[in-house]
């Protein structure tokens, strides 16, 4: 069941059994979700201004905008980390560089 999109009925219930109060575990057995999976939506949910109530009340549309909005931003930022190797690349040769520039100005 791995990289499965969940029904936004499943979503729902996620967020029915959390406004009741139950712990990610027993949500994860109610829905039959991992628990992984839970920690997932809850924290995507858990982020957005609106409250668990407001979410639940959103229409099937909606509510799968919101939770696949952050899988877009996501993407968004692995591609910034691709830049990060090149980067770091770079100010290592330029702090090598001054490295031996200052050896060379010292001797």
């Amino acid at each position: 069941m791995a990289n499965q999109i969940l029904s936004m009925n499943k979503l729902k219930e996620v967020l029915r059994y959390q406004m009741e109060g139950l712990s990610k575990r027993e949500i994860s057995k109610q829905t039959e979700l991992s628990r992984y999976t839970v920690e997932k939506y809850l924290f995507i949910f858990d982020s957005h201004p609106l409250s668990f109530k407001e979410l639940v009340k959103l229409s099937d549309p909606e509510l799968h905008s919101i939770v696949f909005q952050s899988v877009e931003v996501k993407h968004q930022w692995d591609s910034l980390y691709t830049l990060f190797t090149s980067m770091e690349t770079e100010l290592r040769r330029t702090i090598r560089s001054l490295n031996e520039l200052k050896l060379k100005i010292i001797y």
